[in-house]
């Protein structure tokens, strides 16, 4: 956290009586921080009276280190034990997520990234421009559900929607599902009292969203400053310049407005997902599906297909068929990958266990 106003105590962080019970459960001695910024294998980490860097124990980054997925992230409680010899404090432990948005890690490996932990609700702002995607907030929602946070869809910038208004919110309420779907202004201020109801005192909030669609503007209203940079997006094609570079956890009103982490701008998300949170991403597809003939139906033209009739009859939309098979099938692909990738893991971590023995790191 910056030079602005902090959390003054571990309350306007989020802790409260489960986090204390977490604490207790790790059976390590320590104190709660929670984590503002990851640099490489550096922690900002803040506890309510300030901030400082952090290292992770050596036995811990050793069990940790092939398992990306636990590592920790913007938002995450660890404990942390003061050095005795000066220098970085030393994390013990991490408590358990409540809540994470995780997605595939660029490149080809076939690995997790954890975009932000312990999130209470998940913003995905999107723009009315020709970057506009409703299959994007498809994807950003199936990830925020299969990670347990809320989730609410903000169309920022309506000032572009040039008396078509309800049009582009019609189309995100269409694949939304029950998460609720905000047209506002950061601009103009236009709508963004409908922010306040996600505020308050040890509440998280995290922004996604493409570069350029607002999310740096957003949040310097809710920080009450200039804090994010702002970019403006490029005149040929509608795209937004990258200006957030890292996750960092910020405080709203010192602390009493509750807390948000922004994100760098993701133009393609790559599910890291399980079957139940695309259920119910889809779970229009989801009440069409019950009435097929088989129920290991796919979707994709076997006999007695309720979904496919319902495309041919007009009572479901093409393009929404279209995402569903596509995410269905990363998702499948996904699943025999993390698979192989964790007997991998298993193995190495027992390795590792019986290397360890009573050594400390």
């Amino acid at each position: 956290m910056g030079a602005e106003a902090q959390p003054s105590s571990l309350e306007e962080l989020g802790w409260d009586d489960r986090w204390a019970a977490a604490l207790a459960d790790a059976g390590v001695a320590g104190a709660p921080a929670r984590v503002a910024i990851v640099y490489q294998d550096r922690l900002a980490v803040v506890d309510g009276a300030r901030t400082r860097w952090a290292e992770l124990r050596g036995r811990l980054r050793r069990r940790l280190g092939d398992d990306p997925a636990h590592t920790p992230a913007v938002g995450d409680w660890v404990v942390i034990a003061d050095n005795p010899g000066g220098g970085m404090a030393t994390v013990e432990a991490i408590l358990p997520r409540r809540t994470c948005l995780i997605r595939q890690a660029a490149g080809r490996r076939t690995a997790p990234q954890v975009v932000a932990a312990n999130v209470d609700t998940i913003f995905v702002v999107t723009s009315p421009n020709r970057d506009f995607s409703p299959r994007r907030v498809e994807r950003y929602l199936a990830a925020i559900a299969d990670g347990g946070a809320a989730a609410a869809v903000l169309l920022n910038k309506i000032d572009l929607c040039e008396g078509e208004l309800a049009r582009w919110v019609a189309e995100l309420e269409a694949v939304a599902g029950d998460a609720p779907v905000h047209p506002l202004s950061a601009t103009s201020g236009a709508g963004l009292d409908a922010l306040a109801p996600y505020l308050g005192r040890g509440r998280t909030l995290a922004f996604v969203g493409s570069s350029g669609v607002g999310k740096s503007s957003l949040i310097n209203h809710l920080l009450g400053a200039e804090r994010q940079a702002v970019a403006e997006i490029r005149e040929e094609d509608d795209k937004g310049r990258h200006t957030t570079t890292h996750r960092e956890l910020m405080a709203i009103d010192g602390g009493a407005g509750g807390l948000v982490i922004d994100t760098p701008g993701m133009r393609e998300l790559q599910l890291w997902t399980d079957e139940p949170a695309i259920g119910g991403t889809f779970e229009d597809v989801e009440a069409i599906a019950a009435g097929c003939r088989f129920r290991d139906c796919k979707h994709r033209g076997e006999p007695g297909c309720a979904v496919v009739a319902a495309v041919a009859e007009g009572r479901l939309a093409a393009e929404r068929h279209a995402a569903f098979l596509k995410l269905a099938a990363e998702q499948s692909a996904h699943q025999r990958q993390r698979a192989g990738s964790a007997r991998i893991a298993s193995r190495r971590r027992a390795r590792l266990a019986r290397a360890d023995g009573d050594v400390e790191g």
